[in-house]
């Protein structure tokens, strides 16, 4: 019963690992797309040659210039929407770990609950054979 229980939850570790791995991958891609939209803010931008903002005049200009600005609002919303779309995919893998982990709990409790009404009686007998002393013959 041991070994079964083992088997059993090493299955459900790794499934839980698998779960937890998609979740941490969307967050990651979150992050990704972050950093490369601000590291593209100046590609394409008439103000390429600066390279980064490295000040708050740069950042000042940047902003005042009208083609500049709807190029950037156009970008933010954008990554605002691919945002919203991988935040909806780590809500549904939410969902998913939730759901995931109550099937498994019940499921681990039917098993539990079968193992015990098909092989009790065999392990009561055993265990009392062992403590009177007698042999006990499989």
């Amino acid at each position: 019963i041991t070994l079964f229980n083992n088997i059993l939850n090493g299955g459900l570790n790794g499934l839980l690992e698998n779960i937890i791995f998609l979740y941490e991958e969307c967050k990651f891609e979150k992050m990704t797309l972050e950093k490369n939209t601000m590291n593209s803010i100046l590609k394409g931008s008439k103000f390429n040659y600066q390279r980064k903002f490295s000040s708050y005049y740069q950042l000042a200009q940047f902003v005042e210039d009208d083609y500049e600005n709807k190029r950037f609002n156009k970008m933010k919303n954008k990554l605002n929407n691919e945002l919203n779309e991988i935040e909806k995919e780590i809500i549904k893998n939410k969902q998913f770990i939730s759901d995931t982990l109550d099937f498994f709990k019940k499921e681990c409790l039917n098993v539990d609950f079968l193992l015990k009404q098909k092989y009790y009686p065999f392990i009561d007998s055993l265990i009392k054979g062992l403590e009177t002393g007698e042999s006990f013959e499989i």
